[in-house]
């Protein structure tokens, strides 16, 4: 009888940057398949971050399921730590997997022999994908910091409305300069908020009339007017480490979370550290205060217009 296999497939962004794309992987685990005289049973798309627990994995939960139902004889990924990239998880989901009746946990490209020590093999694995995202992490926040004490912001792929890059090169994206086609609307937005108008009377008023929203077309939410208002780069002041993300233990996975200016983490970044000279002011600041004093006021009134009429209600 042929032995069924099922597919466990994941890809990174890194991954996709080396041309590793999940047909790369598909094509590559079916080949390792056709080797071995398996049969392709089913397939499980898990791409999302390998950082992620169990809990929070579909593409892994739904394998397991159809483990225990007897589906296939035998798990195929192209790359271990593509499966799980911390110490416990890939020993658990290869025990978890012996436990459903699935003897087979293989990979394409490492070489990990059977035996009493398999365990103790796939645990170093794990463990050296989990060093490797740490030192990753390490690396990018050290780049960060640098670039942020030199006067340059963190390139991304979209400048802040209003603005563009001032070299649009990926490794020289490190300051900013007026974007004509937008700023004007983002002059406007802060004269009519300082003037009393009300962000939704504002928004229809910038649809009608066709004004570029930030994400490319006309929509403009409450949202994006109050993010506009609040953010104090249209003063040209520029700040690094305004959030970082925090990791639900139970699931592992990241929340995005603003600090608190001058809190100092672990890597001995200081929060809300000034980025001088990053990007040119297109508000004033007395204008930008009357904005968001406009803002604060109506934020009180809604409150109180909410209250109910009963205070024990």
């Amino acid at each position: 009888m042929t032995a069924r296999a099922a597919l466990l497939l994941r890809v990174s962004s890194r991954d996709q940057e080396k041309g590793h794309s999940k047909e790369f992987q598909e094509r590559d685990c079916r080949a390792y398949c056709e080797g071995k005289g398996w049969e392709v049973a089913a397939m499980y798309d898990d791409t999302r971050s390998g950082a992620l627990l169990i809990d929070a994995r579909p593409g892994a939960i739904r394998l397991l399921e159809d483990a225990k139902a007897g589906r296939f004889e035998a798990v195929v990924v192209w790359k271990y730590d593509r499966v799980f990239r911390d110490v416990e998880g890939l020993p658990w989901f290869s025990y978890e997997l012996r436990r459903a009746g699935v003897h087979h946990l293989e990979s394409v490209t490492d070489n990990i022999p059977d035996g009493r020590f398999r365990g103790v093999f796939l645990s170093l694995t794990g463990d050296q994908a989990s060093q490797e995202r740490e030192d990753i992490r390490k690396r990018s926040m050290a780049g960060v910091k640098t670039r942020a004490e030199s006067g340059k912001l963190t390139p991304g792929s979209r400048p802040r409305y209003g603005f563009a890059w001032e070299n649009p090169g990926h490794g020289a994206k490190g300051s900013l300069i007026e974007n004509p086609a937008q700023s004007w609307v983002v002059r406007l937005i802060f004269e009519r908020i300082a003037a009393g108008s009300p962000k939704r009377s504002l928004g229809r008023q910038l649809q009608s009339e066709g004004s570029p929203a930030p994400g490319g077309g006309a929509v403009w939410s409450l949202a994006t007017i109050e993010r506009i208002v609040r953010d104090r780069i249209y003063i040209g002041e520029a700040f690094a480490f305004r959030t970082r993300y925090q990791t639900d233990k139970r699931t592992g996975k990241r929340k995005l979370v603003w600090l608190q200016p001058g809190e100092v983490d672990d890597a001995g970044r200081v929060a809300w550290t000034p980025i001088k000279g990053a990007a040119p002011p297109l508000v004033e600041r007395e204008t930008f205060r009357r904005a968001n004093e406009a803002l604060d006021r109506a934020t009180r009134n809604m409150s109180l217009h909410n209250r109910p009429a009963v205070p024990e209600d």
